[in-house]
């Protein structure tokens, strides 16, 4: 797990839901969570990929619904007790190492939404605007948020298999215009795999987010658009600015 430190000094404002601020209090991202079993999002209007339609084995790029994915480091693995939403088709497994994932969306989006299976604490998630890191997933702190009815799988043909670990879908939303155009996949564990499934992807905004919120982002807005006045902070957000010259 990579840490973002702060390194601005930051006014901070309770806020029921998690939002990130980038120059007022509605800009940002919202991290929620669909309810235990649900393996697909409750978004109305999205693009999805299953990988149901690509062949199974070790690939260095996949052009999807959604976006082209390209790793150094993945595959396209049949539906077993760690992935493949509904027990059947396939799912993407993301190898362990320093080898990122990078998935390029075919525009720039305002939400983004997946099926995390056999969730592990190695697992990250990094999103960005062009070449600018917006924020950073923190499996730790979104595993602790996840009840103990995330447990197993939640699928018929392998229900309650893979016990010790947690199988969720994960909403992101872009707040107050904020878009992304790709999100990069990294497991940090070379003994273990990022397992994946059910991308979706919407241009529009979503009006009225879904699920329930969860921490786990930390978020690095640009350095001109810190307004102390106008920051709204989730419990699970940390904020990176450019230090100031010593005078």
């Amino acid at each position: 797990m990579r840490i973002v430190r702060a390194c601005a000094r930051l006014g901070s404002l309770a806020a029921g839901m998690l939002g990130l601020g980038m120059g007022t209090a509605t800009a940002g991202l919202t991290l929620t969570v669909e309810a235990p079993g649900v393996q697909q999002t409750s978004v109305t209007g999205v693009t999805t990929e299953g990988f149901d339609g690509f062949s199974r084995g070790w690939t260095g790029s996949l052009t999807t619904a959604v976006g082209v994915i390209t790793s150094g480091n993945m595959q396209v693995n049949a539906a077993d007790q760690y992935g493949a939403a509904g027990g059947v088709g396939n799912y993407l497994a993301v190898g362990g190492g320093d080898s990122p994932t990078s998935l390029a969306f075919v525009a720039p989006q305002s939400y983004f939404g997946f099926w995390w299976s056999a969730a592990d604490p190695s697992n990250a998630f990094s999103i960005y605007s062009g070449s600018t890191l917006l924020a950073s997933f923190d499996p730790a702190t979104a595993l602790d948020g996840l009840s103990y009815h995330y447990k197993g799988n939640p699928t018929g043909p392998f229900l309650g298999a893979d016990y010790g670990e947690k199988f969720a879908y994960l909403n992101f939303f872009g707040t107050g215009g904020t878009t992304f155009d790709r999100v990069v996949f990294t497991n940090y564990n070379s003994g273990s795999r990022l397992e994946l499934d059910n991308f979706s992807i919407r241009a529009a905004a979503v009006a009225q987010p879904t699920g329930s919120g969860l921490a786990g982002v930390r978020a690095t807005p640009e350095p001109s658009s810190l307004a102390l006045a106008g920051i709204a902070l989730g419990a699970a957000f940390v904020f990176r600015g450019r230090r100031r010259p010593r005078g």
